[in-house]
């Protein structure tokens, strides 16, 4: 598994979807939907109360653009710095990714939000093992 090129396309193809994925994130704000699995970590029965709607919004919208612009930055990164296999740009990758894990995932569970902790955990596996199998390429 220790295949560069594949590596790199792995990094490369996780930020696409991941912007994808802050783009959908936009939902909530846009078409002012609920995610259940937040929402429930918060309010009474999992429903947003109307007072505190425009602030939800809000904070989505925000989550949406960290997460399209965290995921352009590995996008980017990962296809030329990366690709190029300049070290710099392999700890530059393993210390953003590991310094938002440990940030995310801390305030997720002690807010209770523990799908999104577990979902970090995912994102972080998948994110670090292209780290993990290139790394003698960067030594």
């Amino acid at each position: 598994m220790g295949n560069f090129n594949f590596w790199q396309k792995w990094l490369v193809l996780f930020g696409i979807i991941t912007m994808v994925f802050g783009v959908i994130l936009m939902t909530p704000a846009m078409f002012n939907v609920e995610f259940s699995y937040i929402s429930a970590a918060f309010w009474e029965a999992g429903v947003v109360p109307e007072e505190a709607r425009e602030f939800y919004n809000w904070v989505f919208g925000l989550f949406a653009a960290m997460s399209i612009a965290w995921a352009l930055f590995i996008v980017l990164v990962a296809c030329y710095p990366f690709k190029k296999k300049e070290k710099w740009s392999w700890y530059c990758l393993f210390i953003c990714i590991s310094v938002w894990f440990v940030i995310d995932t801390i305030f997720s569970l002690s807010f209770g939000v523990y799908a999104n902790a577990l979902n970090n955990c995912l994102f972080y596996v998948l994110l670090i093992l292209p780290l993990i199998f290139t790394k003698r390429e960067f030594s």
